[in-house]
Formats: structure tokens, C-alpha cells, sequence
């Protein structure tokens, strides 16, 4: 699944598709502008501090407290790669378990 939005995602890149708009409520940083000087990194420099601020501290949360590691059993039936959908980690929980 990563690995098919990452395709997506680079293909939208490559076709230069963008959202319209801006990046904050000013107008300042306009969607268009930010991979003006490529992509990957060199596209970081143009967002907003505050921007890679929200980025982080979502991932930090989405790691920390959505899905925590210790709540990581291998999957329903301990098949690879999924949480043991107990309430809290899986809305509803997995089917099947």
C-alpha cells in the first residue's frame, strides 16, 4: 500500500498537478510554489516553518498515540504487519478475530 501512494504521489509530482491556493491564510506560499526548486528536500526549504512543525507533530502523534508500537502483535492471526485491532488502535477492530 505505501509503496502504490508513493507511485501515486510521484506521478502527481512529475505531471506538476497542484492544489490551488495557498499553503497559509495570508496567500504568502502558494501551492504552485513549492516544488519550484524540485522535489524531495529541495521542496521542504519552501514550506513554512510552521508547516514541517504540523507534519512532524502529526506523525509524532499518529506513532505515539493512535497506533503505538507495544499495541503491534503482527496482525489478525498473527499474519505480518498489522495491530492486534483491540478498541482503541483499530476503530471497530479487525473482522474475523
Amino acid at each position: 500500500r505505501i509503496a502504490m501512494m508513493a507511485f501515486i504521489g510521484m506521478l502527481v509530482q512529475e505531471l506538476g498537478v497542484t492544489f490551488p491556493g495557498s499553503l497559509d491564510l495570508a496567500g504568502q506560499y502558494p501551492f504552485a510554489d513549492v516544488l519550484k526548486d524540485g522535489m524531495g528536500f529541495p521542496a521542504l526549504a519552501n514550506i513554512p516553518a510552521g508547516g514541517l512543525c504540523q507534519i512532524i507533530l502529526f506523525g509524532g502523534l499518529a506513532e505515539g498515540a493512535a497506533m503505538p508500537s507495544s499495541e503491534y502483535t503482527g496482525g489478525p492471526q498473527d499474519l505480518p504487519g498489522g495491530f492486534d485491532g483491540s478498541q482503541g488502535t483499530i476503530p471497530g477492530g479487525y473482522p474475523f478475530t
